[in-house]
């Protein structure tokens, strides 16, 4: 195991949306990042930020780093049962959350899941 791979990943995911753009999404991805890079920066932590994120992106990432996510956090619009992604040119999917809370319950080493997004309690 490499010294990158044992480190706790913190996975950043956002998407927004052209036509309800959040402004304050591109804010938060912009000083979460920042806040988090010195650690990054010391080798405590390692982070990766999906910009644009699909639900294909989402899946790539829990297969790429299967047990090894500490914390999943997610920014851009959501309803109760719904993250919202970008499936590309400007279209818009809808990821399921009974879909998404089994793929995030099979992680071992997530210990933080934040949902910032409308009705995502």
């Amino acid at each position: 195991m490499s010294e990158t791979s044992s480190k706790p990943l913190i996975i950043l995911a956002f998407a927004n949306d052209q036509d309800a753009y959040l402004q304050m999404i591109v804010r938060e991805r912009k000083n979460i990042f920042k806040a988090l890079q010195q650690h990054h920066d010391q080798g405590y932590i390692q982070v990766h930020k999906e910009e644009n994120t699909s639900i294909e992106d989402i899946f790539d990432l829990f297969n790429r780093y299967a047990d090894r996510i500490a914390i999943f956090h997610y920014g851009g619009h959501a309803n109760g049962t719904h993250l919202q992604l970008e499936a590309g040119a400007g279209k818009a999917e809808m990821a399921d959350a009974t879909g998404l809370a089994q793929l995030l319950g099979q992680q071992k080493a997530l210990q933080l899941v934040f949902l910032n997004g409308c009705a995502t309690q």
